[in-house]
């Protein structure tokens, strides 16, 4: 990248006969970067223009204390899934990404609470197939293949 930023941007296209399939929430872990590229496009044969990405600290989890049904999904996540399911309904799935490990929880972990990022996983599928029972909803949860944590493999956890 330059050290100075231009004043002005080169003219750029624009996407046409675009063709959303698909709404993924994930979490915005940089160390999971590659494996959530090569899961969305390798795996689920989706391209970029495909989706509408839904980028979070912790995913479509950690659910909120003390509330329940619909308003236990954090307010960001509930409102862009509102926004566009409503505006697309061409859309035909959503995809709900979390991974173990997740920094998110940490302050839960140390209350001595483990897995819960598999289990919010869980429940935050069971709520958005309420919410949405038209839509195909899949939970895939990420884990470490290895002790060196290089590679994550995800597999499918939870569908509506």
């Amino acid at each position: 990248m330059k050290k100075t930023f231009p004043k002005k941007s080169k003219a750029y296209p624009v996407a046409r006969n675009i063709k959303l399939m698909a709404i993924i929430d994930r979490c915005l872990d940089r160390r999971f970067r590659i494996g959530h590229r090569r899961l969305i496009e390798e795996d689920l044969g989706l391209a970029p223009e495909n989706i509408v990405p839904i980028k979070r600290a912790g995913g479509a989890g950690p659910l909120r204390l003390k509330k329940k049904g619909w308003k236990r999904l954090p307010k960001d996540v509930r409102d862009q899934l509102e926004l566009f399911v409503e505006e697309h309904p061409e859309i035909g799935c959503i995809i709900l990404i979390n991974h173990e490990d997740c920094r998110r929880y940490d302050k839960i972990r140390k209350r001595g609470e483990c897995d819960r990022e598999r289990l919010d996983l869980k429940m935050a599928v069971n709520l958005v197939s309420k919410k949405f029972p038209n839509k195909k909803v899949f939970g895939y949860f990420g884990e470490f293949v290895n002790e060196k944590r290089r590679k994550v493999q995800f597999r499918l956890l939870a569908k509506s």
